[in-house]
């Protein structure tokens, strides 16, 4: 949710802007609703949860019959509000909050084994997510950027064994960036960014419960490097 400065031609008033949103495919629609505000060089946006058909799967059992699987999976609600300020000339620094509601989505609020050894869900909480950024124009041509993101990590300690698969326990993201104007029209952009070191731990889960003693981690460290070309016509 990018904050929004108003233009001489826009008066400085509250501007709501909802929208609907259908998208997938056939075997799997979805949709959510989106409204933002912004007023000055603030801006809320709350964006409903995205509703999506269930999932389903065409399996096996453990001897070899036919098995009809459904999933139900949906996207969080998120709520965000964010603020920018160029006080300074060639210098614009801003900030974003936002809050994920995993904890009430489908498919991330359940947690442990059902009756019929299925999976309930994994077992997410809701966090709160807090980036500051900061842009400064070097000249007409050169554009540098950085920030910061902090995360709260969605997935507990005791959940670790249901999340193998996820990596969205990191909590701690440095970026850098930069523009460069190689002519009239075209722009090289260039973005770095680096997750630091986190783990999660727990037990080795069983529909009896946790095996006493076991013990299953995650880890990970992220480095992701983005090269772009802009055209401006």
């Amino acid at each position: 949710m990018p904050p929004t400065t108003p233009t001489a031609a826009e008066p400085r008033g509250i501007h709501p802007d909802t929208a609907l949103v259908l998208t997938g495919e056939p075997a799997c629609r979805q949709a959510f609703i989106t409204k933002a505000w912004t007023t000055g060089i603030w801006g809320l946006t709350v964006k409903s949860p995205q509703w999506m058909e269930t999932f389903r799967y065409n399996t096996e059992d453990e001897l070899g019959l036919p098995v009809k699987q459904t999933l139900d999976l949906d996207l969080p609600m998120v709520i965000s509000v964010g603020t920018a300020w160029s006080g300074w000339e060639g210098l614009v620094i801003a900030t974003d909050i936002r809050y994920y509601d995993y904890e009430n989505t489908a498919g991330f609020e359940g947690s442990g084994f059902r009756p019929d050894v299925s999976v309930a869900g994994v077992g997410w909480d809701s966090i709160i997510s807090v980036a500051t950024g900061v842009q400064y124009e070097i000249n007409p041509d050169l554009l540098l950027r950085g920030g910061y993101t902090f995360n709260e990590n969605p997935i507990p300690d005791s959940q670790t064994f249901f999340n193998i698969g996820a990596p969205l326990f990191y909590q701690h993201e440095l970026h850098v960036g930069m523009s460069y104007r190689l002519t009239k029209r075209l722009w090289l952009n260039f973005a770095y960014t680096y997750y630091f070191e986190n783990e999660i731990s727990g037990p080795v889960m069983t529909p009896a419960g946790a095996i006493p003693g076991s013990s299953v981690t995650s880890r990970e460290t992220v480095h992701i490097a983005d090269i772009g070309f802009t055209v401006r016509y």
